[in-house]
């Protein structure tokens, strides 16, 4: 090599931030996040959610075709579970618009209803997205805003390509954690069907009791959620419309 020949330039490092599980290599998620803000994530098994950053925040990408069925089978409101339940502030991405085929039998009206008791029962925030591309933006969006929270530098900075990175006071915070240990699939399906509006945890009980599952209650037409004891036409109705059971 030359004597005035420099030498190659370092490539992006990971940065510890940002967690993708691995799960989601097939989205290229990581590879937009990489073309919109240089950072290279570290790819983990990760036992909820789909992305981590900075330990504090974690985030549910589903598309929209995912989105409603998961509504159908039940997942939606299990997953929107354990996202509460875990040691880190929640955030759900929706890909994608709802279109007959993505729909996959949904009606729109379901969507919303989900989309608003994702917000509002489970205290989850909801995101909507235009594509893979936005989702990335969404997530550039939000390690700029906890980097300012946190006293960093601007986060392009955090994986660098060979610049000289300037020092960081960063605060550290302890995490906010709940404990998820001993919890059975019944007690966690009682806490999500008692989140519904006039549920409760008896009538989520006796809705398990009869239906087995949740799945089988967030599908269940009108009439036979009406035939459970405690169970109104206006809470079957409820149901209902979170799980487009009865069409």
């Amino acid at each position: 090599m030359a004597g005035n020949q420099k030498p190659p330039r370092a490539g992006p490092k990971t940065s510890d931030r940002l967690v993708i599980d691995d799960r989601e290599q097939r989205s290229g998620l990581a590879e937009e996040i990489g073309r919109e803000c240089g950072v290279v994530a570290k790819i983990e098994r990760l036992e909820v959610g789909d992305v981590l950053i900075d330990r504090r925040i974690l985030i549910e990408r589903k598309t929209a075709a995912d989105f409603a069925a998961s509504l159908v089978d039940g997942r939606l409101f299990r997953q929107a579970a354990e996202l509460r339940a875990s040691a880190f502030e929640p955030v759900f991405i929706v890909e994608g618009e709802f279109t007959t085929e993505s729909l996959g039998g949904c009606s729109v009206g379901s969507i919303r209803a989900a989309l608003l008791s994702i917000a509002l029962d489970w205290k989850v925030l909801a995101l909507r997205s235009k594509s893979v591309s936005d989702t990335a933006r969404w997530i550039a969006a939000i390690l700029t805003r906890e980097s300012k929270k946190l006293g960093q530098p601007d986060w392009r900075w955090i994986a660098p390509t060979g610049e000289r990175m300037p020092r960081a006071k960063i605060e550290t915070r302890p995490l906010r954690r709940r404990s998820r240990a001993g919890r059975s699939a019944r007690s966690q399906g009682i806490e999500m069907l008692g989140q519904i509006d006039g549920v409760g945890p008896k009538k989520a009980e006796a809705l398990l009791d009869h239906f087995g599952t949740v799945g089988r209650v967030l599908r269940a037409d009108r009439s036979d959620l009406i035939a459970v004891t405690g169970i109104s036409r206006e809470i079957a109705e409820r149901i209902a419309a979170l799980g487009g059971g009865g069409k």
